[in-house]
């Protein structure tokens, strides 16, 4: 997979008319006021190959997904981005904790 297709995220990425109609839903966008951590946001930064730096942002709530006038199936989408991003090596530092503490204790959260 090209890291172009990788960054994409399929028809989202790609279909997206950055109409900011899920901006205001996303309680991510509110709690920052940061467009970059916006759906239409990410959509933007993915044009400039930058989509690593705020996939895990999402909170996968479906805010954008049920304010979308093209229902592109936003959430999907991050989903399968961040998958494609672990597949790559790409993840963030507590992501990688929560793995590691499963595999020796078979617990995200170190106890037994």
């Amino acid at each position: 997979m090209t890291q172009e297709k990788l960054l994409t995220g399929g028809r989202y990425m790609t279909d997206c008319v950055e109409c900011g109609l899920c901006r205001n839903k996303c309680p991510v966008f509110k709690a920052t006021l940061n467009e970059s951590f916006s759906p239409r946001g990410i959509a933007k930064l993915r044009k400039k190959k930058l989509i690593n730096e705020v996939a895990y942002l999402c909170s996968l709530c479906g805010a954008c997904d049920l304010n979308c006038p093209l229902d592109l199936k936003l959430i999907d989408k991050i989903i399968e981005s961040r998958e494609k991003l672990v597949e790559q090596g790409f993840q963030t530092e507590f992501a990688k904790q929560i793995l590691e503490n499963v595999k020796k204790t078979g617990n995200p959260f170190k106890s037994r």
